[in-house]
């Protein structure tokens, strides 16, 4: 494993020593900031950027990366139904009043109970929260249950109602799971559903239908670890979704690099490369050191910059925290200086909220290996490109390899 720290050439380290310092010479700068610079090089746009970027976008919407309206509305009518769902079951937790025999609370027990009882909170993450989802993805949600709610109710009477209901099918529940999960289809969309149950209802308590929940550090107090991992997922892509300058570009972007991962089989957790959050943040860093940049350049700087990366040099969004914010109790960090475990992994690409871990700790050498050569025969196309040899089209379609695990993992 290489040494992550800078090295320096005797011939740099004397002609430093040797230099006169002169009155009112500022020192030069180095360190974390030289190597920042190293890594993500500027570059200069497209000539034509606004064209190529249309032309883009056109080249996904040909393939059918973006979701009709119709659907948009669909997945929004099930996210609204099943937070009502929630809802019904947490009162049924706190006053026990059976559902009646269409699977619902009665009226006057659901708006008497409301009025004082803190609401669950149903928060969108992955890919539909950061809207890059496929007409056929998955939808990743997140129930912030108050206090009354345990994990073990919601892996118990839950999921009964949930078998229960008609509009819901393939219930399976995996409670052991590392972060614990119930998966079903709502009206034939697939549900990944996860919970954390906050100690605090303050929140919930003002809490409306509607509204967008906040996640904030403090919502990490007196959480288990598998509580913590369940949260952190949407608050991932809380951050991502408003940490890049133009969203729209964030999204465009990030649906081509999507496409063009699929299309050289370099996406898939399962099988060692990168998934859906990868990329997410892989993508956003790029943006955030790119403000003004429109698609077609982002995507050229996303491939200039990660080809030349210095792995296992790690890619962070934002600083990382090795202490815990005020309240939460402590947990491991990803560090690789103190952690013999993190110093074997080979691409750390770590998660922007406390705490900080690798979210591609499962790439092995010979994916690496793979990625970086994707990533090489990307530069050339772009350097065809740039050269009016070629078109942005190039870099992103071709005949999908492993497609079915490409459509398997669209988060």
């Amino acid at each position: 494993m290489t040494d992550n720290k800078r090295s320096v050439s005797p011939k740099q380290s004397n002609d430093r020593s040797n230099s006169p310092k002169r009155k009112g010479q500022r020192p030069k700068k180095s360190g974390n900031r030289s190597r920042h610079h190293q890594l993500y090089p500027r570059l200069q746009p497209f000539q034509d950027e606004e064209k190529q970027s249309e032309y883009l976008d056109d080249v996904l919407r040909e393939l059918g990366m973006y979701e009709s309206q119709e659907g948009l509305e669909r997945r929004q009518k099930a996210f609204d139904d099943i937070e009502d769902l929630l809802n019904r079951w947490s009162i049924s937790l706190s006053r026990p009043i059976p559902f009646d025999s269409t699977n619902q609370l009665p009226k006057s027990a659901v708006s008497h109970s409301s009025e004082k009882q803190a609401r669950i909170a149903l928060i969108s993450f992955g890919s539909y929260r950061l809207g890059v989802q496929k007409p056929e993805a998955d939808m990743d949600l997140l129930a912030l249950c108050p206090s009354h709610c345990s994990r073990a109710e919601f892996f118990a009477s839950l999921v009964e109602i949930l078998k229960d209901n008609s509009r819901i099918e393939e219930v399976h529940p995996i409670a052991a799971a590392y972060t614990p999960v119930i998966k079903f289809k709502f009206d034939g969309i697939a549900i990944d559903l996860l919970c954390a149950r906050l100690s605090n209802d303050e929140k919930l308590h003002h809490h409306k239908k509607g509204e967008t929940y906040v996640i904030e550090d403090s919502d990490l107090k007196d959480l288990d670890e598998a509580g913590v991992r369940s949260l952190n997922g949407a608050r991932v892509a809380q951050i991502l979704s408003t940490c890049a300058p133009d969203a729209e570009a964030f999204r465009t972007t990030l649906l081509a690099v999507k496409e063009w991962a699929c299309v050289h089989g370099l996406y898939s957790n399962v099988l060692g490369f990168l998934g859906g959050i990868n990329y997410a943040i892989l993508v956003a860093c790029v943006c955030k050191r790119n403000r003004n940049a429109k698609p077609a350049t982002l995507l050229k700087a996303f491939f200039r910059t990660y080809s030349q990366w210095t792995w296992p040099v790690p890619v962070t969004l934002t600083h990382v925290s090795y202490s815990p914010p005020e309240g939460v109790t402590p947990l491991p960090v990803w560090d690789a200086k103190k952690n013999p475990r993190d110093r074997m992994h080979l691409m750390p690409i770590l998660t922007p909220t406390y705490p900080s871990m690798n979210s591609a700790y499962n790439v092995g050498l010979p994916q690496l290996r793979r990625i970086n050569s994707e990533l090489q025969n990307a530069v050339r196309i772009l350097d065809a490109i740039e050269k009016g040899e070629k078109n942005l089209e190039g870099v992103i379609s071709g005949k999908r390899i492993l497609s079915t695990t490409c459509l398997l993992s669209t988060n």
